[in-house]
């Protein structure tokens, strides 16, 4: 595992990620030269970590609640009704992205009873509310994140690296071109399978 005091002066912490990190920092198929990369990473899930690297060094990283607060939202607040159907909906998705970019001066706690209330005023059809949860959580985690990445000063290279299952890894890839940023998706099995193996041969290989 790894721990951190991270940009916002938290404590922060991973348990497992760090072999994902790794297993791209070793990974000829991840560009650059294998060994000496910097980067930023974003692992997305239940709790989503933004890394940065540099000169093939862990500088810091950042643990984003995003998952875990979608998937309490969408099964236990009055933001998604009941019953509603959730369809994968991309002009809602879209639509909760360009919401959350529109409003740089608000923070996602002040944005997400729009969810709500657009359905109120028949401006979200109740069925696309999931959908238009999901981009309004992910737009804000990548505006924040954004920030905190800095790649403006360089550190961050030129795409952020996206290692996490493909639908999700995907709506990233969506939100990150929205706000600027290029990106390249890493399949996660073949990224750990690389971190794995270099940590066992560094324990039992002679």
């Amino acid at each position: 595992g790894l721990r951190t005091i991270n940009p916002v002066g938290a404590p922060d912490v991973m348990r497992g990620e760090e072999l994902q990190i790794l297993g791209w920092h070793l990974n000829s198929n991840t560009g650059s030269t294998p060994g000496n990369k910097t980067g930023a990473l974003l692992l997305p899930g239940t709790h989503n970590k933004w890394v940065s690297v540099y000169a093939g060094r862990v500088e810091n990283f950042f643990t984003a609640f995003t998952g875990e607060l979608f998937a309490i939202l969408k099964s236990h607040s009055l933001l998604i009704a009941p019953g509603s159907a959730n369809p994968d909906s991309d002009a809602a998705f879209y639509d909760g992205l360009d919401h959350a970019q529109g409003a740089p001066d608000s923070d996602l706690i002040h944005l997400l009873f729009s969810v709500r209330s657009r359905q109120i005023s028949e401006e979200l059809a109740p069925d696309d509310a999931v959908a238009y949860l999901s981009g309004l959580i992910i737009g804000s985690d990548v505006k924040g994140a954004i920030k905190q990445l800095q790649p403006e000063s360089g550190k961050a290279g030129d795409e952020i690296a996206i290692i996490g299952a493909a639908n999700l890894a995907q709506q990233y890839q969506k939100a990150l071109s929205l706000f600027g940023c290029n990106s390249r998706i890493h399949d996660p099995t073949d990224i750990a399978v690389c971190g794995y193996q270099a940590m066992y041969e560094s324990l039992f290989t002679p």
